[in-house]
């Protein structure tokens, strides 16, 4: 723009009529360049001046570090190829099963010693002693236990000689609760059977069902069979089917391993009873 100003003023100066004692080229030389130096070149220096103290007035910023770390973000840790093996193997290692009847095992023996197991006394981490009762001790123990039950009430230690196997047998008043508050009691006859030789079979357990009439009334609502022994597969098929059927009693059956799972919370009645 400042050059074409300069030469619109040549040509007005060149083409002018107005005498000069100038020559005329000196005149338009002079006036272009006057010209250009006033409108040109001084303002294009004074800005660059301008600029240039901005420049040393403008605070300078600190460099940015050579390698940044965000602070959310975690910083990575390199494992060695054993540790990285030992994390695995506890990570992948099997659940410990808790099922009801199992005992706890202690992965540290008295010497520390890392996976051997240590049997507390009372706990049902090993079969119980059940030779050391007789048949009026295998009783005595199903009294205790039953006792210790808050939803058992009037637990009674009775004798009737017409029962099937003319042994002694347990009755008590079993209190259900139901969830919208209803309360009701059902009449429950418990069968005591110390058979250690041999398992209870059919002709046992059929005998001992049909011999229920003979404690009613009142009526008996459900019969529990305790055996510190086994029961056949054909006696467990047929209460299956009995219970099936609808008819009454209703048969719960337990043999040793029932009664070890519920002792094993109740130590106390182990070690009364000198099972182990």
């Amino acid at each position: 723009m400042t050059l074409g100003f300069a030469v619109v003023t040549a040509l007005s100066i060149g083409t002018s009529d107005k005498p000069s004692p100038l020559p005329r080229w000196l005149d338009t030389s002079l006036a272009t360049i006057t010209f250009t130096v006033l409108f040109g070149v001084l303002p294009t220096w004074l800005r660059l001046l301008v600029r240039r103290w901005r420049e040393q007035r403008r605070p300078t910023s600190q460099p940015p570090p050579a390698n940044p770390v965000s602070p959310a973000q975690p910083r990575l840790q390199w494992k060695t190829p054993s540790a990285a093996s030992q994390d695995h193997a506890a990570n992948s290692a099997p659940p410990i099963s808790t099922s009801v009847g199992s005992a706890p095992l202690n992965r540290r023996s008295d010497r520390g010693t890392p996976g051997a197991a240590r049997h507390h006394p009372g706990s049902a981490a090993a079969p119980l002693r059940w030779r050391r009762l007789d048949a009026d001790g295998f009783e005595r123990l199903l009294f205790d236990l039953l006792r210790a039950f808050p939803e058992h009430h009037n637990v009674q230690w009775l004798s009737h000689t017409r029962a099937a196997d003319r042994g002694r047998d347990l009755s008590m008043d079993r209190v259900l609760y139901d969830s919208t508050g209803s309360v009701r009691t059902e009449r429950v006859i418990v069968q005591a059977k110390h058979w250690l030789a041999k398992t209870v079979d059919v002709p046992a357990v059929s005998g001992t069902v049909a011999a229920m009439k003979l404690w009613e009334p009142p009526v008996v609502r459900t019969l529990i069979i305790a055996t510190s022994g086994r029961f056949s597969s054909d006696a467990i098929m047929w209460v299956e089917k009995h219970n099936n059927s609808g008819a009454a009693p209703f048969v719960e059956l337990w043999p040793d391993s029932k009664l070890e799972a519920l002792l094993a919370q109740r130590p106390q009645l182990v070690t009364a009873h000198g099972l182990r």
